[in-house]
């Protein structure tokens, strides 16, 4: 939607500089603009656990190419929830889904995504992670 939003004012502003009106650099600009740092900062982010290689991967891509993390699916002890406060005037809960790994040589925590959000994907995320982990606990 918002790449959507972005483009149209790119392409207003193409219009309207064809057209040699050169206010359409403005649109131009803010368009380009607002459609560039958009893709930027996005950024897909799979978690895969795989019971049968005992691997967790962590992949992400975005426009500047693609990383896969590889860690032991059995070091993996949970998920949590972390939990930051976004300002002091107008303080409001944020979180991110984090991994939890007890022991091996990735031992520590490992955010599944760097940003703090106060959407319900965090919570969502840890809760369907730890609810594969009992299940995958209760199967061996």
């Amino acid at each position: 939607m918002t790449v959507t939003f972005g483009a149209i004012f790119l392409g207003t502003g193409l219009f309207h500089l064809f057209q040699g009106k050169i206010e359409g650099l403005i649109f131009v600009i803010v368009g380009g603009s607002f459609t560039a740092i958009i893709l930027y900062y996005t950024e897909r982010v799979q978690v895969i656990l795989d019971r049968q290689t005992d691997k967790l991967i962590i992949r992400r891509r975005n426009i500047f190419g693609y990383k896969q993390i590889e860690h032991d699916l059995s070091d993996l002890d949970r998920a949590v929830l972390e939990k930051s406060v976004s300002n002091r005037r107008n303080p409001q809960e944020l979180y991110r889904a984090t991994l939890v790994l007890e022991s091996g040589m990735s031992a520590g925590r490992h955010p599944i995504v760097e940003v703090y959000t106060n959407l319900p994907g965090s919570r969502k995320t840890v809760h369907a992670i730890n609810r594969w982990l009992d299940s995958h606990r209760l199967a061996t």
